[in-house]
């Protein structure tokens, strides 16, 4: 199972530069459990996700139920679970 990778950037939505990051350290991390193409499919679902949920990333709670159940939406949406 991938893990999601939060952590805080910004403090005006999210930039480019902030979607790069995430998807850099979502991917370097998902790929130690996943193959490349599964881990940036993975990532790409999470950050859609938590763009929507968290219009600005400084709110994201990693610890929340919901980045919980974001991570698990797009574990069970590309079979992962």
């Amino acid at each position: 199972m991938a893990t999601g990778v939060f952590t805080s950037w910004g403090e005006k939505g999210w930039t480019e530069e902030d979607k790069e990051v995430f998807m850099e350290k979502c991917t370097g991390s998902a790929s130690k459990n996943l193959d490349s193409e599964t881990a940036t499919a993975y990532c790409e679902c999470v950050l859609e996700k938590v763009q929507k949920e968290y219009p600005n990333p400084d709110d994201m709670d990693v610890n929340s139920e919901r980045s919980q159940e974001i991570i698990d939406e797009c574990n069970e949406s590309l079979g992962l679970e």
